[in-house]
């Protein structure tokens, strides 16, 4: 297997930006020896934690409190532009765990510590700093010299992840109507922000091919992308975004948006003979005919899996596009493929691939929602976190509080 590789450090966080090369077949493999292979390499990263503490113990208010809050926000927060990526993969997650905190306790602190990363990420649009893209061109969106050979540009991904925050915050101030109203104009401030933009991207935007789809191509991108459709990731994140604004203003052209790339998505993803659903990193032009063993699917890597599932996850919560049978079939994807090790060790692409690395299993509480149609997989979370994980990310520990508080 041949990947295009580009490292990419926001805030500490190294992300890898994977590219399918080839979209060759997996080569066959003594798949024992190839299991125990990758353990050594799983555990190389993940050393095996001596005494693992309960549920209890790890998922604490007071844990995140004393990790994340305070002080430690505001170091995280000296760098608060997108010019590394440190916006769109470590802040933006940063807003997501502050919103859960506050949806678990009730406590506006949390909904207090968002707003500092959100009138941040308002007042760094390229736009209000003057910066242009590589292009000559100035946007009202959040550029980043880090990912393009040409230059700055500005990504749907990334544009996508951050106008998705800001409206989950803005969904989750409604919800505590004191906090909500204080905002003033403010609320308004952020929402157009977001909007102006995704706007950004309106004319990378293509229809089709199949009636009700659609999907993002790359423009002033990087150059294997132009005129090319997006992977699967960046143009979920974006879809996701358009999710959350129509849930935020009602607005139905956003609704269409984001169910036409839903349906990009489902229809792309790849049915195997073992009952799940399977999806490689770039999906195909055309709708998937026909299943495929998942030997033979060169699967996306489990870290860039997560933001793919992010639209279908919100969209499944809703009723939309993604049926109960559709995320049945998903969470079997979790137990056959990337977590078919078992014991809380989890694999670098969702087909469970052995040659995979374990350094692509970032984020890996983003399969927590799926343990409502399997709940071994929340097990395989868990376990996951108390053996191998003893220094959370806010976004892992607070999905956790979550899961560990839910009725």
């Amino acid at each position: 297997m041949s990947f295009v590789r580009k490292a990419v450090v926001a805030g500490g966080l190294c992300l890898l930006l994977l590219a399918p090369a080839l979209a060759a077949a997996q080569p066959a493999y003594d798949v024992g020896k190839a299991d125990k292979r990758y353990m050594k390499s799983f555990l190389a990263m993940y050393p095996k934690v001596a005494q693992p503490p309960t549920l209890d113990q790890y998922a604490t208010v007071a844990r995140f409190d004393d990790l994340f809050m305070g002080e430690k926000l505001d170091r995280t927060m000296k760098d608060s532009t997108n010019d590394e990526g440190t916006l769109a993969w470590w802040l933006t997650y940063y807003i997501r765990a502050l919103d859960d905190m506050y949806r678990v306790t009730g406590d506006v602190k949390y909904l207090h510590s968002s707003l500092k990363i959100v009138r941040a990420a308002v007042n760094c649009t390229d736009d209000k700093r003057g910066i242009p893209l590589f292009n000559r061109t100035i946007v009202p969106t959040w550029g980043s010299p880090k990912y393009a050979e040409r230059g700055r540009c500005a990504l749907v991904v990334n544009t996508g992840l951050i106008c998705a925050a800001l409206f989950e915050f803005l969904l989750t101030a409604r919800t505590a109507s004191g906090f909500d109203a204080s905002l003033g104009i403010e609320r308004g401030i952020i929402a157009d922000t977001a909007l102006k933009a995704m706007r950004v991207h309106e004319r990378q935007w293509r229809a089709g091919p199949e009636p009700g789809a659609g999907r993002y191509i790359g423009m002033d991108q990087e150059n294997m992308y132009e005129g090319k459709t997006l992977p699967a990731n960046r143009i979920s994140a974006m879809g996701w975004a358009h999710w959350m604004a129509f849930k935020f203003n009602g607005d139905p052209a956003l609704r269409d948006r984001a169910l036409a790339v839903g349906w990009y998505l489902r229809h792309r993803m790849v049915p195997a003979p073992d009952g799940a659903l399977y999806w490689p990193y770039q999906l195909s032009e055309e709708p998937v005919q026909g299943e495929q063993p998942r030997d033979k699917i060169l699967g996306e890597d489990t870290s860039h899996a997560g933001l793919t599932m992010a639209l279908p996850f919100a969209l499944a919560g809703d009723g939309q596009v993604f049926t109960r049978e559709d995320m049945a079939r998903i969470a079997k994807m979790v137990t056959n493929g990337l977590a078919r090790l078992g014991n809380g060790v989890f694999l670098g692409d969702i087909t469970g691939n052995p040659y995979s690395k374990p350094e692509r299993i970032r984020f890996i509480s983003n399969w927590l929602p799926l343990a409502e149609y399997d709940p071994r997989i929340a097990k395989e979370v868990v376990s996951f976190f108390l053996n191998y994980r003893p220094n959370p990310d806010p976004i892992e520990l607070s999905s956790l509080i979550v899961f560990q508080k839910r009725p």
